[in-house]
């Protein structure tokens, strides 16, 4: 990287290292740098150049280190204006100019990187951000083409990740920096070397073994105005890994399609929906899905898109299945495309979706019957199970009913709640077995699910104004 020292022309001049050029025009020096822009800059601070406005606006905002005899107050202006990072006696810089100048070197740019990364993390973001300084640091460095690299976790990355990153980045010579945006982490690079991005996969394995990672690399670039395109373009690349199982991928034009197919889409929801509720085989069902997902394999959807139409089509058979029975159980309202998009790959989310279409298909008989079928079924279901504990729970579990549901669509069939159907039939169960048999008041009790004789006898009193034991003694 280049340094640009400008002095006046008697200035004694000690020996200077390869990369310091000499100017003693500060015209000549800025004209220069549009071409070939410097790391910093070193001004003679007696240079009479810099009392002339413009020329103290071109250095405004650069890195300065200013060489001065002495320090007067007509000097004060151009120091406010300047802001130097360095103050230097000429005398000190004579007898010492490599070890200042190293010092000095270090200093801007590890300043330049800062500001390289922040511009580079702004370019990541959709919106403006500073182009011209950013292709002027560039410049510095001296990089002409450059490429953006994704690192994306399944579930984060931990600090010492990170830490390696770092490492990695900074003894690499074809890796320039790295920042972390979002759950990721984005690497400017010079050159695309797969031994490094393998050498980077092996070292976050070797922090979390458990966690996959994906490394996305953009299209070669030249131009900085295309940084945000290309940030896409890698992060894009890592979603890949969707449809096909690959650590590393390369955006090509074209990896992803944009466009769906809808008429064949709706086509393959049709088919799925008509088969949970026609009842096919399971087989049958299990090929219908394998067709559906291979729809998006073969259309290469962008896996958000692919994402977005699962979670559309459960959606719609949500509201198909409480359309056709409003006691169904199946609820997919809370289904979030948050949870369909963190399958992470369509092998998974195959798989996910399978288990759960076949779970609605075990369920389908259910789907066809009218509400006061199956309210009788449950009504029988209870009468033959008197003794035994019934709840909503276990004919929720059982029969697949919405509760809230059934309990309105069961008073209005039969005229009571679940409850007071339960204990009336109890109730009538136990006189029947009160007249026509000998067991003990407290057996009966017990065999209808009472929790005692005397709940029991309360009971029966309350609702028949007679006990137990009355009833049977009576003629």
């Amino acid at each position: 990287m280049s340094i640009y020292l400008c002095c006046s022309s008697g200035r004694r001049l000690p020996a200077l290292p390869s990369n310091v050029q000499v100017f003693t025009s500060c015209e000549d020096c800025l004209s220069r740098s549009t071409q070939e822009p410097p790391l910093f800059y070193v001004l003679d601070l007696s240079l009479q150049e810099l009392q002339v406005p413009h020329i103290i606006s071109a250095f405004t905002h650069q890195s300065v280190v200013l060489l001065a005899d002495a320090v007067y107050p007509e000097s004060y202006p151009v120091l406010s204006a300047l802001s130097p990072f360095a103050i230097l006696p000429w005398n000190l810089f004579s007898g010492s100019s490599e070890t200042y100048l190293a010092q000095w070197e270090d200093s801007a740019r590890k300043k330049l990187l800062k500001n390289l990364c922040s511009a580079f993390l702004a370019a990541l973001m959709p919106g403006s951000f500073p182009e011209n300084k950013f292709a002027k640091i560039l410049k510095v460095f001296g990089v002409e083409h450059f490429y953006v690299i994704c690192l994306c976790p399944s579930a984060g990355f931990l600090p010492e990740h990170r830490r390696i990153l770092s490492d990695i980045v900074i003894n690499s010579p074809h890796l320039y920096l790295s920042v972390t945006h979002g759950p990721d982490d984005y690497i400017l690079a010079g050159h695309t070397d797969e031994a490094e991005f393998l050498q980077i996969l092996d070292a976050f394995r070797m922090v979390d073994p458990q966690q996959e990672y994906g490394i996305g690399v953009s299209l070669c670039l030249t131009e900085t105005s295309d940084l945000y395109t290309a940030g896409v373009q890698a992060k894009r690349a890592t979603e890949y890994n969707f449809y096909e199982k690959k650590e590393l991928n390369y955006y090509t034009q074209g990896l992803f399609s944009e466009s769906i197919d809808y008429m064949e889409l709706i086509s393959w929801e049709k088919n799925l929906t008509n088969a949970i509720l026609s009842g096919y085989s399971e087989p049958e069902l299990a090929t219908l899905v394998e067709g559906y997902c291979d729809y998006f394999r073969k259309a290469r959807l962008l896996p958000e898109l692919a994402a977005d139409s699962v979670y559309r089509y459960l959606n719609s058979l949500d509201r198909v299945f409480k359309f056709i029975d409003p006691l169904c159980s199946i609820d997919l309202s809370f289904i979030t495309l948050e949870q369909i998009i963190n399958y992470g790959t369509l092998q998974n989310l195959h798989a996910a979706l399978l288990e759960m279409l076949l779970d609605f298909l075990r369920r389908g008989e259910h789907y066809n019957k009218s509400t006061n079928r199956l309210i009788d079924e449950i009504c029988t279901f209870i009468d033959d199970n008197l003794g035994a504990p019934l709840s909503l729970a276990v004919v929720e579990e059982k029969f697949y009913v919405n509760k809230f549901v059934f309990c309105r669509q069961f008073k209005k069939h039969t005229g009571l709640t679940f409850n007071e159907y339960i204990r009336l039939h109890r109730l009538e169960k136990a006189k029947e077995l009160l007249r026509k048999t000998n067991i003990r008041v407290y057996e009966i009790a017990s065999q209808l699910g009472f929790k005692d004789e005397a709940y029991f006898s309360s009971v029966f009193k309350k609702e028949y104004g007679i006990s137990p034991s009355a009833w049977r003694a009576a003629p």
